[in-house]
């Protein structure tokens, strides 16, 4: 299941996540492009991808954090090497929709108000503090990291815990039960617990601290949890999350290069293949012209998005990974 010290179904699991997520914005992300109804069908559910990456995270981390031996004397590492790992593909990402942005505004075609940058709201984006301000974020994908970058600094604040015993483990996930179905927004990330549950429970399968009876009794009621607080169909994509990653064997080239750039291909595919899809939808008008758009699009976002991995992010996560634990 595991090969160059990678887990071969999160890594498979973390492309399709982002590509369907990606795939979902490419044919969903305007009311009026594409119009053929089959092609904007086949996108209707990536924006379920999102709720598998919580589950990927809810995974990995603890995953991680187990075979380290973390501790709480390990937390300043711990952010420093998740900080390294992300910020840079991240810093790029943003650099490029601002560069992509006044670009636009150059051209004979472009429509809108002109390009401005607000210094505040860029600043903001750097603690992914924007939920919490009157601004919005420059990239609509980006909602999510701030979702993830709460989750690392809980997890890394409450995993000895967790791990101590199980009484503490078991009064902790009662209380955070509670908190998930208490909160009303989901700006933070309490409101997503119950996907990030799920995946930590499938950290306990895989990891043999948990037998199964055990581990599908408390994934029913992540199931249920999930439910209630963000809906059946997170609930459900969590669900397919947890059985691809525990029983899911298969894996190819494909899956190796989206899992190589899937980050790198979150960040990037909205202002990249988004501007092909403008662009192109001025023209496309037969239902052929509009699949070979959203194709085109796909593939300079793939692109794209291997430059940015194999440029940026590549040698951030090998900055990352020399960075030690105690």
């Amino acid at each position: 299941m595991s090969s160059g010290g990678k887990l071969n179904s999160i890594h498979a699991l973390r492309g399709l996540a982002s590509f369907w997520v990606c795939w979902f914005h490419l044919t969903r992300g305007g009311e009026a492009f594409p119009t053929w109804g089959p092609l904007r069908a086949s996108g209707s559910n990536g924006w379920l991808g999102v709720e598998m990456f919580f589950v990927i995270s809810g995974f990995i981390i603890p995953y991680v954090l187990h075979k380290s031996r973390y501790t709480l004397g390990d937390f300043k590492n711990f952010a420093l090497k998740r900080l390294v790992r992300l910020e840079p593909p991240y810093l790029v990402s943003i650099g490029l929709i601002l560069l992509l942005n006044y670009a636009s505004t150059l051209s004979s075609l472009y429509k809108g108000p002109p390009f401005g940058v607000n210094v505040p709201q860029l600043l903001l984006h750097l603690g992914y503090l924007i939920p919490f301000s009157r601004y919005i974020w420059i990239n609509d994908a980006f909602w999510t990291l701030a979702i993830e970058f709460q989750y690392y600094l809980l997890l890394g604040l409450l995993f000895p815990f967790l791990m101590k015993n199980r009484a503490m483990g078991i009064l902790l996930t009662v209380l955070l039960m509670i908190a998930a179905c208490a909160i009303g927004t989901d700006k933070v990330v309490i409101r997503w617990f119950f996907l990030f549950f799920m995946g930590f429970l499938t950290f306990r399968r895989y990891a043999g601290l948990d037998r199964w009876p055990l581990s599908l009794l408390l994934l029913a009621v992540g199931f249920i949890g999930c439910c209630y607080t963000v809906g059946t169909s997170a609930a459900i994509a969590g669900i397919f999350a947890v059985w691809f990653i525990l029983f899911f064997k298969y894996h190819n080239f494909a899956f190796e290069f989206l899992g190589n750039v899937s980050y790198s291909l979150y960040l990037i595919h909205i202002p990249t293949g988004g501007r092909v899809i403008n662009l192109g939808s001025r023209f496309a008008v037969s239902e052929l012209s509009q699949v070979a758009v959203v194709f085109l699009a796909l593939g300079v976002s793939l692109t794209c998005a291997w430059l940015l991995y194999r440029f940026v992010e590549k040698p951030a996560q090998e900055w990352a990974a020399s960075i030690r634990y105690r």
